[in-house]
C-alpha cells in the first residue's frame, strides 16, 4: 500500500478513534481526489457508510455531498457530532448510536473511590510479578510471538458471547504481523509467558501521531484477576511518559441512546436501540463493554448514525449482517492493514512525536 493515495489523507486528517480502521481490506473507499475519502461496505444491495470522512474540516461538506449523491447509502454509522450535523444539512436524519470514550493522559489518575477496582487490579498484578512488554522492542516480532497471540485470541473468542468469530466492520480485522505506526503490547506472567495482548492504532493530526486508539485487548485464561485493568493502566503509563496526548477506547454501541440529544430525529429509533442494549446480551455484550470503559473515568462523547429513512430498519439489519452477529465469520488477515513503513514516515516527513489534543 506504499502508493495508496489514502495514506496521505489518513496521516493529515485521521484524527478520530476509527481512522486507521478505514483502511481495513474488507472495506471500500469512496475517494475524491484532492479532497479525501469515505469508508463504506456493501451488504447485498445496501451501501453502508462507516466512520467519519477522512478529509480536512473545510472539505467535509463536499465529500459528504458527493458520497450521498453517488452511492446513496442506506446508513452511515459511527460518526461524530460535526459529521452528523453535516449529514443533517444534506437532508438525512441522525440518531445517537452509542458513546465513545477518550482518556486524556495528562488528567488520568488512579486515586479516588471510583477507581478502587482498577487500582486494586494494578496493585495485584505488580505484587504477583506481572509486567508488560512491547513487541518489536522488549519482545521479538517473531513467528513464535505471532502464533502465541493467535492462540490467545482463539482462547479469548471462546469465552465471548459471540464465539469463534470476529465482530466485523466496526472493528478492523486482526493482523498478526508488524504494522508500523501501531503499538502492540503483551502481558507477561512471572514465568515470562504471554497471557494477553493489546493493539493501539495511531491517531494522526497534520503529519504527527496525536494519540492512539485501543483496538484490540485479548487475554488467555489466567489467575490474575483484573488483568485487563492492570495491562491497560501499565500501557497508559508508558505512553504518558512519551508525552502521548490521548488514548481512545472506542465505541460502546447503543449505550446512552435514550439521553436527550438535539441530533436525535425521532424517539422511536432510540427506544428500539435501547431495547436491544437492555435485552440483546445474547447477540453482544453491550452492557459489559460500556461498564468496562466507564471504569477508567474517561470523557464520553456521542457517536451517531445518519440515514435517509425515518426508521432505518434496512440499514440496521445490513449492519448486523456485516458485523457477523447473524452471518458468516470473517477471517483475520495476514498482511498489515496499512503499510506505514519507516520509509513512509521519512518520505512524508512524519514525526513520531506526540502532540496534544
Amino acid at each position: 500500500m506504499e502508493n495508496d493515495p489514502r495514506l496521505a489523507y489518513l496521516q493529515a486528517h485521521g484524527d478520530f478513534s476509527s481512522a486507521y480502521s478505514t483502511l481495513d481490506p474488507g472495506l471500500r473507499s469512496f475517494l475524491v481526489p484532492g479532497v479525501g475519502y469515505q469508508a463504506y461496505a456493501v451488504q447485498g444491495r445496501r451501501v453502508m457508510g462507516l466512520f467519519n470522512p477522512v478529509c480536512a474540516d473545510s472539505d467535509r461538506p463536499q465529500l459528504l455531498r458527493s458520497f450521498i449523491k453517488t452511492l446513496r447509502p442506506e446508513g452511515i454509522f459511527q460518526v461524530d457530532g460535526e459529521t452528523a450535523h453535516g449529514y443533517q444539512d444534506l437532508g438525512l436524519r441522525t440518531h445517537r448510536f452509542g458513546m465513545e470514550t477518550v482518556i486524556m493522559l495528562d488528567r488520568f489518575q488512579l486515586s479516588g473511590a471510583p477507581m478502587r477496582m482498577v487500582r486494586e487490579a494494578c496493585n495485584r498484578g505488580r505484587r504477583l510479578g506481572y509486567e508488560i512488554a512491547e513487541i518489536g522492542r522488549e519482545i521479538a516480532a517473531s513467528p513464535a510471538t505471532w502464533a502465541r497471540l493467535q492462540d490467545v485470541s482463539h482462547q479469548w473468542l471462546a469465552t465471548r458471547i459471540v464465539k469463534t468469530r470476529e465482530i466485523g466492520v466496526l472493528i478492523r480485522r486482526s493482523v498478526f504481523a508488524p504494522e508500523d505506526g501501531c503499538r502492540k503490547f503483551v502481558l507477561l506472567d512471572p514465568a515470562g509467558e504471554i497471557k494477553g495482548y493489546q493493539v493501539y492504532d495511531p491517531i494522526f493530526r497534520q503529519g504527527s501521531i496525536a494519540g492512539y486508539s485501543l483496538t484490540f485487548a485479548r487475554f488467555a485464561q489466567d489467575r490474575l484477576k483484573g488483568r485487563h485493568y492492570f495491562m491497560t493502566v501499565a500501557v497508559l503509563g508508558r505512553l504518558r511518559k512519551e508525552d502521548c496526548g490521548r488514548i481512545e477506547l472506542g465505541l460502546s454501541p447503543l449505550y446512552k441512546v435514550m439521553e436527550e440529544d438535539p441530533l436525535n430525529a425521532s424517539g422511536l429509533l432510540p427506544r428500539l436501540m435501547n431495547l436491544v442494549y437492555q435485552h440483546g446480551g445474547r447477540l453482544y455484550g453491550f452492557k459489559g463493554l460500556a461498564l468496562h470503559k466507564r471504569k477508567y473515568r474517561g470523557t464520553e462523547y456521542p457517536a451517531y448514525l445518519a440515514t435517509p429513512r425515518r426508521i432505518p430498519l434496512s440499514a440496521l439489519f445490513g449492519l448486523i449482517r456485516l458485523t457477523g452477529l447473524l452471518g458468516r465469520a470473517r477471517s483475520p488477515v495476514e498482511k498489515p492493514l496499512a503499510s506505514l513503513t519507516a520509509a513512509d514516515f521519512s518520505r512524508r516527513g512524519l514525526r513520531r512525536r506526540h502532540s496534544g489534543p
